[in-house]
């Protein structure tokens, strides 16, 4: 009588190598670094935002497939936690506005300068200067435009919120009504802190 086969057992996947592992750590503190450089402006880079779209889904996809593959498995199950660890901590640092304050601490220097050399604002009245309407760069911004409004100065930035307009604001007084009189009374604003503000502004 034929004796019966046993089925041989299924193979283990093999886990990912080490190499493909770098890769994907790679792509995850990249892909963070160029998330958080998009966010650093007034409002953000909506170019480089939008090519960064994709990417946390690759890599999510990415890290789904090493892991059905044995990534969790021996020695390497570490690795599995980089990725969500990395995400987790870009996420707390775009709410906490993180980029946006450190870009504005490597700026703000020169910044202080520039308006230490223009008239005192007082308030209620637009301080005397004319400003300029063409590129300069400021710290580490593209100023596109710079203007005196009713107590204090204003700076278009370059990147802009999207469809609105943002930017940089020196208000001693603080943003008070009478920027209405400039077409800023639906301005939104954020304190930067001794009297400077990021602000976003819609047409």
């Amino acid at each position: 009588m034929p004796q019966s086969r046993m089925p041989e057992p299924r193979p283990e996947p093999s886990p990912p190598s080490q190499r493909a592992w770098w890769i994907l750590h790679a792509a995850v503190l990249a892909t963070g670094v160029l998330i958080t450089v998009a966010f650093s402006p007034p409002g953000f880079d909506f170019v480089l935002a939008a090519l960064m779209i994709p990417a946390p889904f690759g890599i999510a996809i990415a890290w789904l497939a090493m892991f059905a593959d044995g990534g969790h498995a021996g020695h390497r199950s570490w690795q599995l936690v980089i990725a969500p660890v990395v995400a987790a901590a870009v996420l707390v640092a775009l709410i906490a506005q993180v980029p946006r304050e450190a870009r504005w601490a490597l700026s703000r220097p020169a910044f202080d300068d520039l308006v230490a050399t223009l008239p005192v604002p007082a308030p209620g009245t637009a301080p005397d200067w004319d400003g300029w309407s063409d590129e300069r760069e400021i710290g580490t911004y593209t100023i596109t435009a710079a203007f005196a409004v009713t107590g204090g100065y204003w700076f278009y930035e370059d990147n802009g919120a999207f469809f609105d307009d943002a930017g940089i604001a020196y208000l001693p007084s603080g943003p008070g009504p009478e920027l209405a009189d400039d077409g800023f009374d639906s301005a939104r604003f954020h304190a930067l802190g001794d009297h400077w503000y990021t602000w976003t502004h819609s047409w």
